[in-house]
Parts: C-alpha cells; sequence; structure tokens
C-alpha cells in the first residue's frame, strides 16, 4: 500500500467507516484493510490521535455554527438549515465520541414542529 492509502485507510477507520467501505474506496480487500489497521499498536495510536482531531474538529464547527444563530436569523428559514447543520456536527462529534445521538434527532424533530406550529399560526 502507499503511504497515501494508508493515511486515507487511518482517517476513514478514525471517522467511523467500516473495513468494507474502506476497502471499497481504495481498492483492495477488506481483510487487507484489517490486517493493516491491526498490524501495528502504533497504527491505532494514530487512528486514535485522529479521531480526537475530528471530534474537536466537530465540536468547534458545532459551536460556531450555534453561536452564529441570532434571534432575527432564527425566524428565517435559514435558521433550520443552520441549526440541522449544526445539529449534524453535533450528531458526529457524539458519533465519534461512541455517546448517544438520540437527542440530536430530538431536537431536529422538535424544530420542525415548532416550524410546523408557525406556519399553522400564519
Amino acid at each position: 500500500m502507499t503511504l497515501e492509502e494508508k493515511e486515507k485507510i487511518k482517517v476513514m477507520y478514525a471517522s467511523g467507516e467500516s473495513y468494507r467501505a474502506i476497502a471499497q474506496a481504495i481498492g483492495k480487500a477488506p481483510n487487507t484493510i484489517k490486517h493493516y489497521l491491526k498490524s501495528s499498536p502504533a497504527v491505532m495510536v494514530e487512528v486514535a490521535e485522529k479521531k480526537k482531531d475530528l471530534i474537536a474538529l466537530y465540536g468547534e464547527l458545532a459551536e460556531r455554527m450555534v453561536v452564529s444563530i441570532s434571534d432575527k436569523d432564527i425566524e428565517k428559514i435559514n435558521a433550520l438549515q443552520r441549526t440541522i447543520a449544526s445539529a449534524t456536527a453535533v450528531d458526529k462529534m457524539r458519533l465519534l465520541r461512541d455517546e448517544s445521538t438520540d437527542n440530536v434527532s430530538l431536537i431536529v424533530k422538535t424544530l420542525h414542529e415548532i416550524k410546523a406550529m408557525k406556519d399553522d399560526e400564519d
């Protein structure tokens, strides 16, 4: 495998991709991917570091999205789109932390219900 393929494997695995999905993306057998990842403790340490970096990245993105929404924005449809984008980032962050994502879907569902109630009022 090339260095580029090895890096892609580590990033994809850190992102939660399966051996099969990684294998398909780089054109290798799933067993080859599994063998590479499990071949050395150093590889899994690198994967863990990449996972920490991704958690931080998605956490920062979620925070920036939430902070960017003003009261005026909430009245616009674009606010819903921003909230969904923020919820997606939070969802990804929580998945990478091996935490439940159920409460994120509840927020999105609640926002849709609020929007529907506002539409009914108009």
